[in-house]
C-alpha cells in the first residue's frame, strides 16, 4: 500500500465530542476514529460561529484530518509543537496555541482509548 494514499473510512464510525478551552477560546472537537481506536478524523469549530477563530479550527480539522488518514501519527506533531512551563500541569508545560491544545487534546483521547 502506498504510505500517501488516503486510507477508507469506516461507515459508520465510533466518535466521541469534547469541548476544550484555550486562552479565552472555547473550541468544540469530534474525532472520528478507525476500528482499531486510532483516530481518523477531527471535525471542530469555536462556539463563535462565522467567526475567524471558528474558520481557523476547522481548517486545523480538516488538514490534521487528512494527515492522518495518509499515516501521520498524532505524536509527530504533538511533540514538535510549542509549549509554555506550566508548573501546574503534570507534565510541566502547556501548549502555546489552541492548535497545540486541540493536538494535545487529540493525542490525550487516542491515548485513553488504549489504556
Amino acid at each position: 500500500m502506498n504510505k500517501h494514499a488516503r486510507h477508507r473510512l469506516p461507515h459508520p464510525r465510533r466518535s466521541v465530542t469534547e469541548a476544550i478551552e484555550h486562552e479565552g477560546h472555547q473550541v468544540q472537537l469530534t474525532f472520528g476514529f478507525y476500528e482499531h481506536g486510532w483516530i481518523t478524523e477531527i471535525f471542530g469549530g469555536s462556539t463563535k460561529r462565522g467567526a475567524q477563530i471558528d474558520h481557523l479550527v476547522a481548517d486545523v480539522a480538516v488538514a490534521l484530518s487528512l494527515g492522518l488518514q495518509v499515516g501521520l501519527t498524532l505524536q509527530q506533531p504533538t511533540k514538535s509543537i510549542g509549549h509554555i512551563p506550566d508548573p501546574f500541569q503534570p507534565v510541566g508545560h502547556r501548549p502555546a496555541s489552541l492548535i497545540g491544545a486541540i493536538l494535545q487534546t487529540a493525542f490525550q483521547i487516542e491515548g485513553e482509548l488504549w489504556l
